[in-house]
């Protein structure tokens, strides 16, 4: 997690979800909560924190769930202020 959240080492972040959100079984761990969920976002950083990351680790998250739900992701429906 601190590789990708500090170091820009985005090839974890699969492998990071993988762990987290897929059962013993193999299967999706949210299974058919998922039904529910519409789409996918992610909160927004910081401005400053992103140009100094250069990229939003949650938001590489989020579309890696998004993808693992078949759910859009839909940026900008936050605002961080």
């Amino acid at each position: 997690m601190l590789a990708l959240k500090y170091a820009g080492v985005r090839s974890v972040a699969a492998p990071l979800l993988d762990a987290a959100l897929v059962d013993g079984d193999g299967s999706l761990a949210v299974g058919g909560a998922a039904r529910g969920i519409d789409f996918v976002t992610a909160v927004p950083m910081a401005a400053r924190r992103r140009c100094r990351r250069g990229y939003n680790q949650a938001e590489v998250l989020a579309r890696i769930v998004a993808g693992q739900l078949e759910r859009p992701f839909e940026a900008g429906l936050r605002e961080r202020v």
